[in-house]
Parts: structure tokens; C-alpha cells; sequence
């Protein structure tokens, strides 16, 4: 446990990777208790162990884009580019994804979230929800194109 000039009590993981002195934080003393805490160390070690640096892995979900980010990229890279109808594209991101999904890590969206929003949608309008779908579909084939570095046609 270490306590901050601030008065602030955390439960710290000190650790050695490629030579460096790292500090985890794992939690505030008042939010998770000395038995999770040495839970927590011991999944931190065990990836020290494995070559995996768990600052440098926190650090790099959290500079994941998230949804918002991905359709503004869709519109501007592929929809206003290629597309007469991008207008259509983004009424359907700010009416249906954007105020459902915005915020979220595009990795955190899975097929049962895909499934749950059209269905939602298609309660009121059936097209609106296909036509929304269609446009998630060909967004996250770009996105993983993108990832992979590989151009599909």
C-alpha cells in the first residue's frame, strides 16, 4: 500500500521490466480489498513473466479508438469519397449508433450488440435498421482492413 503526499491510499505493484523499475497502480484501498489486490498482483507478474509489460498494455486499450472516432474516419476516408449517398450514411451513425455506442471502444462492440441494435431499430423502422446495419458492416470491414494493412476490393 502506498499513501500519496495527497492522503490518498493505493495498492501499488512494484515491478522490474526489461531492466526498468515499473509502479501499477492497482486500486484505491477503499474500493478493493488487500486480498483482491494481491489477486491482481499476481495476474501483473504472471505477464511480467510472459514478457508483457502491464502499463504498456493499460497504455494501449486506452489510445483504442472508440465508435465515434470510427464513423467520423468512415465518413471522411470511404463514405464521402466514394459514396452519393453519405449523407444517408450519416444520418444513420447520428440517429442510431452514435447515441447508443458513441463513447465505446470500437473493440468492446460484439456480435450481440450488433444484433441487440437492429432489432431495437427495427421495431420502428425495419429499413432504417438494414440500412444501418449495412453501413456498421462495411465501417468495420474498412477499420479492419486498416488494422491489417492489407487492401480488399
Amino acid at each position: 500500500m502506498k499513501i500519496f503526499p495527497t492522503g490518498k491510499k493505493s495498492f501499488v505493484l512494484s515491478y522490474r521490466f526489461e531492466g526498468r523499475k515499473r509502479l501499477s497502480t492497482l486500486g484505491k484501498v477503499e474500493v478493493i480489498s488487500l486480498l483482491r489486490a494481491r489477486e491482481l498482483a499476481r495476474n501483473e507478474l504472471v505477464k511480467v513473466d510472459k514478457g508483457i509489460d502491464p502499463i504498456e498494455e493499460k497504455q494501449k486499450s486506452s489510445k483504442q479508438k472508440t465508435i465515434k472516432q470510427l464513423c467520423e474516419e468512415y465518413m471522411e476516408r470511404h463514405a464521402k469519397v466514394k459514396k452519393k449517398s453519405w449523407k444517408d450514411d450519416e444520418r444513420y451513425f447520428n440517429k442510431h449508433v452514435l447515441p447508443v455506442w458513441g463513447s465505446r471502444r470500437v473493440s468492446s462492440i460484439k456480435r450481440s450488440d450488433v444484433a441487440i441494435l437492429h432489432s431495437k431499430i427495427g421495431k420502428k423502422t425495419p429499413y432504417a435498421a438494414n440500412r444501418t446495419i449495412e453501413v456498421l458492416s462495411k465501417m468495420f470491414k474498412l477499420a479492419i482492413v486498416c488494422v491489417l494493412g492489407t487492401l480488399i476490393t
